[in-house]
């Protein structure tokens, strides 16, 4: 991904008088595209930057029944984060009630509709905890990449291109649209005008999936300097929970065959 400068160029203004003429720069207004990759690199760097922070998700998401038919479900989400080693995630939806935990030392995922905890020795980055989910226990966090240290490194592999849709609102809220193509995804984000590129929307499509099924998270309560105790990020197991075990994938088919 490229950030293109501003652009300007030479050109003259005649003044008042018929015999002066003055050369002064004028600003040229870059590509849709050049200014597209401009604000989606101008986002990256902000979550990049960001190291203790909190934020809110207010969830749309798709589930394709097998008619090839939608239904749509709901849930928030709040986010704390203190990098590099210390996370909660508090998800409550249509589907599931979870919780999630990490302080840099364990991690543990709570059923609260059940009452039921699992928890495990954790490595000692967000980022390892973030694989090691994914790999070995098929957990996917919601929009997990926004917490690691590069937010954009897994988004920037998928991109074939990035256009500017235009100046639109989220929440009453003005901000730049984005419409990025992926190879087997496609993303529209919304970005807040102004200094900081917060991200205040963001649609993903799957369109590698029947029915091209999509997910839509809006963003809120964007805090980069929240009040957090430190012990928020340690679990402590509520009253008469239940202890059950994480259950491993089993990657033996995807060793090669002798």
């Amino acid at each position: 991904m490229h950030i293109i400068n501003s652009i300007f160029i030479v050109g003259t203004i005649l003044l008042s008088s018929p015999l002066v003429v003055a050369a002064q720069p004028v600003s040229f207004n870059p590509s849709p595209d050049a200014r597209a990759n401009q604000i989606f690199s101008q986002t990256c760097n902000f979550l990049k930057a960001q190291k203790f922070f909190s934020f809110d998700l207010d969830i749309t998401y798709d589930n394709v029944l097998n008619s090839g038919q939608k239904v749509q479900y709901s849930a928030y989400q709040i986010v704390k984060v203190r990098k590099p080693n210390s996370l909660q995630v508090d998800y409550k939806g249509d589907q599931r009630n979870t919780r999630f935990y990490y302080d840099g030392k364990t991690f543990t995922w709570l059923n609260t509709d059940d009452n039921l905890y699992a928890t495990q020795p954790a490595p000692a980055t967000i980022d390892d905890t973030v694989a090691l989910l994914e790999t070995q226990y098929g957990i996917t966090l919601p929009l997990s990449n926004l917490v690691v240290s590069d937010p954009c490194k897994i988004i920037r592999g998928n991109i074939e291109h990035i256009e500017y849709v235009g100046s639109g609102f989220v929440n009453r809220t003005p901000a730049h649209h984005l419409f990025i193509t992926g190879k087997d995804r496609d993303w529209q984000l919304w970005v807040r005008e102004g200094e900081k590129a917060i991200p205040l929307k963001i649609v993903i499509t799957y369109k590698d999936q029947p029915s091209q099924p999509q997910y839509t998270a809006i963003f809120s309560n964007w805090n980069s300097n929240p009040t957090i105790p430190k012990n928020s990020f340690s679990f402590v197991a509520p009253p008469d929970a239940g202890q059950i075990n994480f259950l491993q994938i089993d990657h033996t088919n995807d060793l090669p065959k002798k």
